[in-house]
């Protein structure tokens, strides 16, 4: 793709949706054409805030427009279809995370793309957050003496106010295609699979818990993994989400010899074993920032592709979905399971 504006679409207006809108007005490489959402009146009232056009009828949306890229932040419940459309008439997908509900679905969706030769590409903004991101490299550059586990709690609690318009069909495990592990735990698999690999087995336990405030939850709310990499790194993960109004808390700590590594909400630090201090970082970085410096890296990759090539392809995030595929059928089946094998299986 040349020099130029990227003529944009966007797809979904909850929290997310919003949040995109705002950094899309701030980068000068994008060109948004038109909105939609099934909330008319939300989405006629952005489209005249952000001077562009807005849609309530999801097709309607997709055959009216051209679009260089369409940014996807509704369920794929409600879009799956019009997204298959999209990708039909050439435009570029960039989907928030996750992928897709199932690997089966993200693997269709990938080989639909690579048969029009565009991208489907997905927006995890974990990726641009410097409190996680050291892990990762520690561990990519090899950097760290013997690493041997990791332990990670991941509790995606939700703040006052923050419960997007699309939480109701979130609880229905049909609909969303899972629950934390897909969509909170998305982008800790994510760090894990970069820094270490397709992990060799996975074994998982969940169950579904909610608070005395939330509806009925059909999707597990609570997961607990126990995996094994390569090299004989073992990994401990904890995943948990609900309704109540708390702050919730992210914490993944690397153990390897003479050193470990934490990253959390608040800060980065590397300790020797007897909790002395080594390193410090206080990044600071929100998620308005993030999402600026993903769309910025993104819309590099599109107008300059061999200059800027973007962080979260196709390829890697159908490693994830495997992933989080493998763990969902260890926890129906109670034995562990081989991400490796339903990659092989789809021939990728």
């Amino acid at each position: 793709m040349g020099a130029g504006k990227l003529r944009t679409g966007l797809l979904g207006l909850d929290r997310r949706g919003q949040l995109l809108l705002k950094a899309l007005a701030q980068i000068d490489a994008f060109e948004l054409v038109a909105i939609a959402d099934r909330d008319a009146a939300v989405a006629a009232k952005l489209a005249d805030q952000y001077r562009c056009t807005s849609f309530d009828d999801y097709r309607q949306f997709i055959i009216q427009n051209s679009f260089d890229c369409l940014i996807v932040c509704a369920g794929l419940h409600s879009c799956l279809e019009h997204v298959r459309m999209a990708v039909k008439q050439k435009s570029h997908i960039l989907k928030w995370a996750p992928m897709a509900r199932t690997f089966a679905e993200a693997a269709e969706l990938a080989a639909l793309a690579a048969t029009g030769q565009i991208r489907f590409d997905v927006a995890n903004p974990l990726r641009y957050c410097d409190r996680f991101y050291p892990i990762r490299q520690r561990l990519s550059d090899k950097s760290m003496d013997r690493p041997f586990l990791v332990r990670a709690f991941w509790d995606g609690g939700r703040l006052a106010g923050t419960v997007d318009s699309h939480a109701a069909w979130m609880t229905d495990r049909e609909l969303a295609g899972g629950g934390v592990l897909l969509y909170d735990g998305y982008g800790l698999i994510d760090h894990l699979i970069g820094g270490l690999g397709i992990p060799q087995q996975i074994y998982c336990l969940s169950r579904s818990h909610t608070s005395d405030k939330a509806i009925p939850y059909l999707a597990e709310t609570v997961a607990v993994l126990s995996v094994r990499f390569g090299d004989g790194v073992l990994a401990e993960l904890v995943l948990m989400r609900h309704w109540d109004d708390l702050a919730g808390c992210r914490q993944v700590t690397l153990y390897a010899k003479g050193e470990v590594l934490t990253a959390e909400c608040r800060q980065s630090g590397v300790c020797n074993h007897g909790s002395q201090a080594v390193e410090r970082m206080e990044p600071g970085c929100d998620e308005m920032e993030m999402v600026l410096r993903l769309l910025t890296d993104y819309a590099g990759s599109l107008l300059s592709p061999d200059d800027h090539p973007f962080a979260s392809d196709t390829k890697e995030n159908l490693q994830v979905m495997a992933v989080i595929e493998a763990a969902y059928i260890s926890a129906q089946t109670g034995t562990p399971e081989s991400p490796a094998r339903l990659l092989e299986r789809a021939g990728l």
